[in-house]
């Protein structure tokens, strides 16, 4: 069967319920609009679907992403990572999908914008 845990906590409800839910769409459109292919897509919304369960397991707000969070997400948090359901844990990818301007997460959750 694999070691693959699956929970009530999986991707889609950290990306449907969790922290940054109410700006997952932006984040879509903003990946969908630099033709990303289906596979790259998809590991970034599990990446993202990572970092919204942290955010929520610490209790973070919005506000409070920065840089600097997402580099102690990715030196301090991945390294020892126990997060529950299958969630992305490659560092690159990671890197890469929380570097697309989620560092300023809260751009994306400026009223009446899109993305910058």
């Amino acid at each position: 069967m694999g070691n693959t845990r699956s929970s009530e906590h999986s991707g889609i409800d950290w990306l449907a319920k969790g922290p940054l839910a109410p700006h997952i769409d932006a984040y879509m459109l903003y990946l969908g609009n630099r033709d990303y292919e289906a596979t790259t897509f998809s590991n970034y919304l599990g990446s993202v679907s990572h970092f919204a369960q942290w955010i929520h397991s610490r209790r973070l707000r919005l506000q409070s992403i920065d840089e600097a969070l997402v580099a102690k997400f990715l030196d301090k948090h991945l390294p020892r990572c126990r997060c529950s359901g299958p969630v992305q844990r490659d560092r690159r990818t990671l890197s890469a999908a929380l570097g697309h301007r989620l560092a300023r997460w809260h751009d994306y959750a400026a009223p009446h914008q899109g993305p910058p």
